[in-house]
């Protein structure tokens, strides 16, 4: 090993505990975040089920609610694009 390596392996030892404080604050953080992200989404999903089963499952009811999740800006964008890709290879497996 050289000189700068072992340096490095000292810094890492010597602030493992100030690491490891970091690196759960970042975990905790990840999951609130997350965890915000699979609230909305539920929700999402819970005012679409109600409005097609009160209103009925008329396309306009469908429409309205597939351009909220698909077309509005919202804390839901990682969600949205995963679901674009299934959205496309759904479509690919009707194409065959």
């Amino acid at each position: 090993m050289d000189e700068e390596a072992i340096k490095f392996l000292n810094r890492v030892v010597n602030n493992k505990d100030e690491l490891q404080t970091q690196l759960i604050d970042t975990l905790q953080k990840t999951v609130a975040v997350l965890t915000k992200q699979r609230d909305e989404a539920i929700k999402h999903l819970a005012a679409w089920g109600v409005a097609i089963d009160v209103k009925g499952g008329s396309w306009d009811d469908w429409d309205e609610y597939y351009k909220d999740v698909m077309h509005r800006e919202n804390a839901l964008p990682s969600i949205r694009d995963h679901l674009k890709i299934a959205i496309e290879k759904e479509r690919k497996t009707y194409e065959r």
